[in-house]
């Protein structure tokens, strides 16, 4: 019987490129794999529906192929063949939706999403490249949306003050770091973050990418030095497309 497996994606950047290693990971056990893109065509938000989570990896990895779905295979699949997150038991059909085990299977994959990193939009953030990379560079990544108030998986948001004490430390140990401030609400970084940093910080907040271009913060962000890590998966998904060691300063 040949293998199919339908995946079933939701979420963000950071959530699309690990549904892709899973992925790779069925084709490389022979699996006829395809994408439901359902989830976007009918809720596409995060979870307070304010802001707008659009399929944005053919904008990140332009060169990656993926097989779609037809509206018939979802029905059928999701029917009569749902192991919903159980697909690390390898049924010969498989409808795998919702947020299955799949962060695993990424190290294995770590240098091919490096190499299709390549936005098809980069040249709008070209000079801010070249800038993080031109000196010792910290990005501090700042998540807000539906992460500013108390999450079942992440807890408490954190407060201005990790952000803060973070990169005051940074900069006590490396006297000449520039911090970069990304966050999918900029406006909460000016009107509260920037108060408080100190006089002696060289920073930049990057204002122009708004929630429909976070692949773009991704892309920056994995070009830094640095990452002070904010609640969610984007630092830790910045430094996975890094080839240099970047630090990842946490609250942990």
């Amino acid at each position: 019987m040949k293998k199919v497996a339908l995946i079933k994606p939701e979420g963000g950047i950071c959530s699309q490129i690990a549904f892709y290693a899973l992925y790779k990971h069925l084709e490389s056990l022979d699996y006829e794999v395809k994408f439901d893109f359902t989830w976007y065509k009918e809720i596409g938000k995060d979870t307070n529906g304010r802001y707008p989570r659009n399929w944005d990896f053919d904008k990140a990895f332009p060169s990656l192929k993926y097989n779609i779905a037809s509206t018939e295979e979802i029905k059928n699949f999701k029917d009569n063949f749902n192991v919903y997150t159980n697909w690390m038991q390898l049924f010969p059909r498989m409808y795998i939706e919702g947020c299955c085990e799949r962060i695993n299977l990424m190290p294995q994959y770590k240098e091919f999403f490096i190499q299709s990193f390549e936005p098809v939009n980069k040249i709008e953030i070209a000079d801010l490249c070249l800038n993080i990379q031109s000196q010792f560079s910290c990005g501090v990544h700042i998540r807000r949306g539906d992460l500013a108030n108390w999450h079942p998986l992440y807890g408490e948001p954190l407060e201005p003050e990790y952000f803060i004490k973070a990169i005051s430390k940074l900069k006590f140990k490396h006297k000449d770091i520039k911090f970069y401030f990304f966050s999918d609400e900029i406006n909460y970084v000016k009107e509260v973050i920037e108060p408080l940093i100190p006089k002696n910080i060289d920073y930049l907040i990057i204002d122009q990418n708004d929630s429909t271009k976070g692949y773009l913060d991704l892309y920056m962000l994995s070009k830094c030095d640095v990452i002070v890590s904010s609640r969610g998966s984007m630092a830790g998904f910045a430094q996975f497309l890094s080839r240099t060691a970047v630090l990842i300063v946490s609250k942990k």
